[in-house]
């Protein structure tokens, strides 16, 4: 079976790391004899990994770098381009775009469905949005099936346009068995300087906590680092501080989970439902609150245990319930038969 991959515009943070996933089971899933994944230039980290024989790489470069452009891929260019390869069903990653041929949607893309974090953006980044949202509600209704990663997102899609996604669970990364509780200082922060991120929040910390706790925020902007690095950086880490809006997954917190890292989250639906009781909640809409749990995480070791296991626990839940994305590709072979 030759499967299409549509992922323009996934270049790094929780989506280039799913993608990765994506691919690496998909290349060893004997049903699937050819991979053309079309995707941007930044896919340096992802062709070093999957020099598989299997996967053909075709970067869109003008799609990448143009807004306007990116439409007119996503309405049309992408199909025109099928037309030529033979291909027996598609996947979109990034839930976006029309094609003539059986395909499954993947949303990822939380602010479609927040209005509170959306309105934090410049008024040209609204507009893009509102555009890709469009898009991507009427390829959704064209879709033979819709994935969405989180039941809140599932809830969200179906009151918003009237859709019932199917759920992906997407799986942690190893797990540690042995962890301490007793690890240097210090509060990691990742994600990107998007405003509905709100990395004032974590910078707010500078003048709250003393001076000798080290602050790291990974902004995927400016941040270089490659997932193993981030790895490592999390199990050396006291705690994972999440101060954003919206989430479609919040892959930083499974991932802090299995490497046995306390976790620090605004009292959000994404975060309640990837996490449960292996957080430490702050009211989300308020700074002093955020503030005050970090410095209790810190100060407490015992809390920082029990919090810990719980994680270690959740992650291994999760790790059984994604089934190495086997529900996505079982879905592409029943719909490109």
């Amino acid at each position: 079976m030759h499967l299409a991959v549509e992922a323009v515009g996934t270049k790094r943070g929780g989506g280039w790391v799913i993608l990765n996933e994506v691919l690496e089971a998909l290349s060893t899933d004997p049903r699937f004899s050819r991979i053309s994944v079309f995707g941007s230039l930044q896919s340096i980290y992802a062709e070093a990994r999957f020099l598989h024989p299997k996967i053909e790489w075709k970067k869109r470069r003008v799609a990448d770098h143009f807004y306007a452009a990116r439409i007119h891929w996503l309405s049309r260019g992408f199909n025109d381009v099928l037309a030529a390869k033979n291909v027996d069903c598609v996947l979109q990653m990034n839930g976006v775009g029309f094609t003539d041929y059986p395909t499954i949607s993947y949303i990822q893309q939380p602010l479609f469905f927040s209005k509170e974090a959306r309105a934090t953006l410049a008024y040209s980044h609204q507009a893009r949005i509102f555009a890709l949202e469009k898009i991507a509600q009427l390829s959704c209704e064209h879709s033979s099936r819709v994935f969405v990663q989180t039941h809140w997102m599932q809830a969200a899609m179906h009151q918003k346009w009237d859709l019932l996604p199917q759920l992906l669970h997407s799986p942690p990364p190893k797990i540690e068995r042995m962890f301490s509780a007793d690890r240097e200082r210090s509060v990691v922060w990742i994600g990107s300087e998007l405003s509905y991120k709100r990395l004032h929040f974590f910078r707010a910390l500078a003048d709250h906590l003393d001076e000798d706790i080290r602050l790291t925020d990974l902004c995927s902007s400016n941040a270089a680092l490659s997932r193993e690095e981030i790895l490592s950086l999390l199990k050396r880490s006291t705690i994972l501080a999440i101060t954003s809006l919206t989430e479609s997954l919040g892959l930083p917190l499974i991932e802090a989970m299995a490497k046995g890292t306390m976790i620090v989250a605004p009292d959000f639906a994404y975060a309640k439902e990837i996490c449960g009781d292996a957080a430490l909640y702050y009211q989300g809409h308020c700074l002093p609150s955020f503030l005050n749990a970090v410095q209790s995480a810190l100060e407490d070791p015992q809390l920082r245990r029990e919090h810990i296991r719980a994680g270690t626990r959740r992650a291994l839940e999760l790790d059984t319930l994604s089934q190495n994305y086997l529900a996505l590709r079982n879905a592409l072979v029943e719909v490109g038969q």
